[in-house]
């Protein structure tokens, strides 16, 4: 080891004096701040125990030569030794005058520590590891002795620069503790996400069992007809509902094969002339003479992707259609501008919604009316959610039982995107 100094402990402005050549020691060290801080606060405690319970003693320093090397203090007394040490290093020791707090704290500040006591006194033994290697030649030793020695013994200096000391800890402790409650809320929001898309994930085993279910018991039934049939014509009624209820099972798994789709990056995005976009998606979709549907917004460039676009406005279309019991059903789509975005709204005539179905709306699974009205897969909402969101966008409704649905979405501006 490399043997520095010892100092004597036998007055209550030992402690200042102490703290403060401690400090200069850190430093020739090249300890950082805040394991000087930690060092410096651990000795004042021990020798704060000295002066209360020890009498009188001593403080050794060294730097140990093995590597990792290590700043170490003994911190000997001259008392009665301590009883309960186990219980008090434990924290199950309780004392009135605060006995062990000062030995626990050291414990917890620095990288090594070791006690022993008896009837002769208490020698406690602590050590902070040094960022960087030090080699001590006699030179070095007198000169950094010097420096200790060159720290002024006033007691209200001393007194002022602990506060300092004490003032620039406890920012730091602050600080300390702000990022640690930013950390625990962003813990918080990551496990509520987290919460939530096990949730959707068991709604996404629940409605896929029970989806495939359904058909893929249907075409076992019909297989089992096909096998005792006899009539030719029955068995092409057979034949043709085997092959619908395989194509609804074929669509329910692109379906789904699409929501999962939609979780990933981004896709590539363009700049697209909307008004265009959606009479070109109309005309492809050809709806029956009975739906009337209305582009009440001038041309808009927009940035999107086009086929998530698409699958936007395909489902929403479909579903105001679909759900739809008028005799015209009439659908409306305007376009707004606003600071950041642009507001879209598809509103029509249709069976509309209770206030149930819409709390649980855009929850994968659920479905826009009751199943006997007309079957859904409950893909299509939860993927359009995604979708939106996925592009910073967000997608909301507005309906009442009889009256209609209006569905409502966001697609932010280019540079609202960046």
């Amino acid at each position: 080891m490399i043997y520095i100094k010892e100092i004597q402990i036998n007055h209550e402005s030992d402690s200042g004096i102490i703290r403060r050549r401690v400090s200069t020691l850190a430093e020739l060290c090249q300890l950082s701040k805040q394991d000087t801080s930690k060092f410096t606060t651990a000795i004042s405690e021990l020798v704060r125990n000295v002066i209360k319970y020890g009498n009188s003693g001593e403080i050794t320093f060294y730097i140990t030569e093995e590597a990792p090397q290590e700043l170490v203090a003994i911190v000997q007394d001259h008392g009665p030794g301590i009883e309960n040490l186990s219980e008090i290093l434990s924290g199950n020791y309780k004392s009135s005058s605060g006995l062990g707090l000062g030995l626990r704290g050291a414990k917890r500040l620095c990288d090594s520590f070791e006690i022993e006591t008896g009837k002769e006194g208490t020698k406690v033994k602590i050590g902070i590891v040094l960022p960087v290697a030090i080699e001590i030649d006699p030179e070095t030793l007198v000169e950094w002795l010097n420096k200790m020695k060159a720290e002024t013994n006033n007691y209200l200096d001393i007194v002022k620069e602990n506060n300092q000391e004490l003032t620039a800890a406890y920012k730091e402790i602050k600080q300390q503790q702000k990022a640690l409650i930013k950390a625990n809320e962003n813990l918080r929001k990551k496990t509520e996400e987290l919460a939530a898309r096990n949730q959707e994930i068991q709604d996404f085993a629940n409605l896929v069992a029970h989806d495939l279910k359904a058909p893929l018991n249907n075409i076992l039934i019909l297989a089992a007809f096909v096998k005792e049939e006899q009539n030719k014509l029955k068995l092409e009624k057979f034949s043709q509902m085997i092959e619908e209820q395989s194509n609804k099972m074929k669509d329910f798994i692109n379906q789904v094969l699409n929501f999962s789709k939609a979780a990933g990056k981004t896709a590539e995005t363009e700049t697209l002339e909307i008004k265009a976009f959606l009479e070109k998606l109309l005309n492809y979709l050809q709806f029956k003479e009975d739906v009337k549907i209305k582009l009440d917004f001038e041309e808009t460039e927009v940035t999107f992707n086009p086929s998530e676009l698409q699958t936007v406005f395909q489902n929403l279309l479909t579903n105001a259609v679909k759900y739809n019991s008028s005799e015209i059903k009439k659908v409306k789509i305007t376009l707004d501008e606003l600071e950041n975005s642009y507001h879209i709204k598809i509103k029509d005539n249709g069976i509309g919604l209770s206030p149930e179905q819409q709390s649980q709306l855009f929850r994968f699974g659920k479905i826009l009316s009751d199943m006997a009205l007309e079957e859904s897969s409950g893909v299509g909402l939860a993927l359009i959610k995604r979708i939106i969101e996925k592009h910073n966008g967000e997608i909301w409704v507005k309906s009442e039982l009889g009256k209609g649905s209006t569905f409502q979405f966001t697609i932010p501006k280019k540079e609202a995107a960046q």
